[in-house]
């Protein structure tokens, strides 16, 4: 994950970012899980709670979850603007920074 055990109820388990944290079901009441126990709860910041997966598996959860995990925090986001940046020019941000002596 994006987030050291110590820092789970600070920081988004997905992005890593200190934000205001929503609990969020692992498995929801509607999917067969729902209860508030701790092992069907993970904390995620509004961004990445709107968009989770809505899942009966906790293991794609857990994978959704850890996709996108980063070294370092508040890294996330500045590293999914370099890959965008590559996918809109084809081209690395490093690569555009060379070729223009930056």
């Amino acid at each position: 994950m994006s987030v050291d055990a110590s820092e789970a109820t600070e920081r988004c388990w997905r992005c890593g970012y200190e934000a205001r944290l929503e609990r969020c079901h692992i498995v929801p009441e509607a999917l067969g899980g729902g209860d508030d126990s701790a092992d069907n709860l993970v904390f995620l910041c509004k961004r990445f709670h709107i968009g989770d997966p809505n899942v009966s598996d906790p293991e794609i959860m857990w994978d959704w979850i850890r996709a996108y995990r980063t070294p370092f925090y508040d890294t996330f986001w500045a590293i999914e603007g370099f890959k965008e940046y590559e996918l809109i020019y084809g081209k690395s941000f490093d690569e555009e920074a060379r070729e223009r002596n930056i």
